[in-house]
């Protein structure tokens, strides 16, 4: 039975009393009706299948962080992954490597996304700065990068970099 044909017009007089009156039925009609979608079990039943298998989330955990989509990507020679047609920058000595993104779609593309790599926090991927990413000489021989801070002023463009792993 539907909760709605259950009001009557002089039914409820405020908010708090149609809650009350919607919890009453769900707990006393919902829970204890076979249904179809359940193979003819009540939910109340079905709980109690499958309760042991709910995992619960820790007192104070950020719940944000456990609804982010992941996907995988490879770093490219150039310190870029793409990403829903966007190019993104993410650390230098992560070129090569295969890395987890973790986003929220809901955000804007122009929010940093989160790098995972091997289980563990790797920065952040923000979106490509096609003048900062020009000013890194690459060096094939080594496979390694220096960023040639040339004369922009910029604090944030280091004179070199090794990868905090080696």
């Amino acid at each position: 039975m539907q909760f709605l044909p259950t009001l009557d017009k002089a039914d409820p007089g405020s908010l708090g009393a149609l809650n009350a009156k919607f919890q009453a039925w769900v707990e006393g009609e919902y829970h204890r009706t076979p249904h179809q979608g359940l193979n003819g079990r009540t939910p109340l039943e079905q709980w109690a299948l499958c309760a042991a298998e709910v995992r619960y989330v820790a007192s104070g955990a950020d719940l944000g962080e456990l609804f982010l989509l992941e996907v995988q990507r490879k770093v490219r020679k150039d310190r870029t992954v793409r990403f829903q047609g966007r190019v993104y920058e993410v650390e230098p000595w992560l070129i090569g490597e295969f890395v987890t993104l973790r986003y929220d779609p809901a955000a804007p593309p122009s929010r940093p996304l989160a790098v995972v790599h091997r289980g563990k926090g790797a920065g952040q991927a923000t979106l490509l700065d096609i003048h900062a990413n020009a000013r890194i000489r690459r060096r094939p021989a080594s496979g390694g990068l220096t960023f040639r801070n040339a004369g922009s002023g910029n604090p944030d463009i280091p004179n070199d970099h090794t990868d905090p792993e080696k």
